[in-house]
């Protein structure tokens, strides 16, 4: 290793090796077993020949930071791991719609941060350039609830559009440690108290409304101001909402190191109220 390598969580991984449970894993990182090195030298299943192969192939995506070995190695439940190991290049996503139905409604804005610029594109109005390279660029992603309702969007309105393998959905991590309900919801669970873009999906609908069919000009640009406010908000409450299953997760001996403030310290916190970096302009 180069001098001064910090250790990523998949350098304590060993469960997709075939060769120990979750819970075997966690009870070797509480014996002092914390990388491949020491497992092998604790373990003769490690001389099992499929296990010795997997073992090579995990050094060297190690070596090259092959992020997708991971992404395709790794058990749907345990992806955080890719995104934990690389918070930088984790692309934290949010869209907001006209309504709940594929069929019917549609994308209204995608925000979205990789590291901490938070970027957002309106859409039928913006180029989605810089989505798609932002993606392109990213190991992995995270959204709440996006199995269910961003992705499907997403993939409608940009047939083309890819994404990483490890997709974190913070709906199903959180249901894993009993934070259960909406993102408000758990928002409350883990006292995280929004100063702004405070409002629910109903209140973004209304926005998009005025903001398309608003009569005057500085009535229709302020709806997307809040628009986006809100989307900002819910994209950078994600980041304190993944902190706080890293805690519970080290808490519960789930992890093999702490990961306190991991994502919460890429928030951007722009000065919304005094200089507005996006485009208010209608269409």
């Amino acid at each position: 290793m180069p001098p001064n390598h910090q250790m990523t969580i998949l350098e304590h991984t060993f469960i997709h090796l075939g060769l120990v449970s979750s819970h075997e894993e966690r009870s070797l990182w509480g014996e002092g077993v914390r990388t491949i090195d020491d497992l092998i030298k604790r373990s003769p299943g490690c001389r099992d020949e499929k296990v010795a192969k997997a073992i090579a192939k995990t050094k060297r995506a190690l070596e090259e930071r092959d992020h997708v070995f991971f992404a395709k190695a790794l058990p749907k439940d345990q992806l955080f791991r890719v995104a934990v190991a690389y918070p930088q290049e984790t692309a934290f996503l949010d869209i907001e719609t006209t309504g709940l139905s594929r069929t019917r409604n549609q994308i209204t804005i995608v925000g979205w941060t990789l590291g901490e610029a938070f970027k957002v594109i309106v859409y039928g109005r913006d180029d989605p350039a810089e989505l798609y390279d932002d993606l392109a660029k990213s190991k992995a992603l995270v959204t709440f609830n996006g199995t269910s309702f961003d992705l499907p969007f997403l993939k409608s309105a940009f047939p083309d559009l890819g994404f990483p393998l490890a997709h974190v959905d913070l709906r199903y991590l959180c249901k894993s440690l009993n934070l259960v309900g909406g993102q408000k919801s758990i928002e409350r669970q883990i006292g995280l108290c929004r100063h702004e873009g405070q409002g629910d999906g109903l209140m973004a609908v209304a926005l998009w409304n005025e903001y398309k069919y608003g009569r005057g000009r500085g009535q229709r640009a302020q709806a997307l101001k809040d628009l986006i406010i809100y989307n900002f908000a819910d994209v950078n409450s994600m980041k304190h909402i993944f902190d706080a299953c890293l805690e519970k997760m080290a808490d519960q001996g789930h992890l093999p190191l702490r990961y306190d403030h991991h994502f919460r310290a890429l928030c951007f916190k722009p000065d919304f109220y005094n200089s507005f970096p996006f485009s208010l302009e209608p269409f």
